[in-house]
């Protein structure tokens, strides 16, 4: 299976997260606010991730940023975008354009979130 980031702000729906899709056979790391997300991707050490799973909505550094960073220094790098906020969904289009970004809309299934996630990576 894959290596999976999951970066989300509220403890809970991370480890929901986590725990599903760990639960499918990947490989799980977490982080709890976008620097820490950056700083897990960026490191020189650090694998490659399938995907990232980021909401949009996070301190220090916002979703949409990590993902614009990751994927600037590692091109066709695949995120997954989730917000709870109307807006998000509008906030993320600009990055949808790459075909490699994905949203889902906050609160989800875990069903939504598996499908969703085998959908991006293959």
């Amino acid at each position: 299976m894959a290596r999976l980031l999951v970066a989300d702000d509220d403890g809970v729906t991370r480890d929901l997260v986590a725990r599903s899709l760990k639960a499918d056979g990947h490989t799980i790391v977490t982080a709890a606010d976008g620097q820490e997300a950056l700083d897990l991707v960026e490191g020189a050490a650090a694998a490659p991730f399938a995907l990232l799973i980021v909401d949009v909505d996070m301190p220090l550094v916002d979703g949409i940023e990590v993902v614009r960073r990751i994927s600037a220094a590692r091109p066709g790098t695949k995120a997954l975008l989730m917000s709870g906020h109307a807006e998000g969904q509008v906030r993320v289009s600009s990055l949808q354009a790459s075909g490699t970004v994905s949203y889902l809309a906050k609160p989800f299934s875990m069903e939504a979130l598996r499908t969703t996630v085998r959908t991006l990576i293959g």
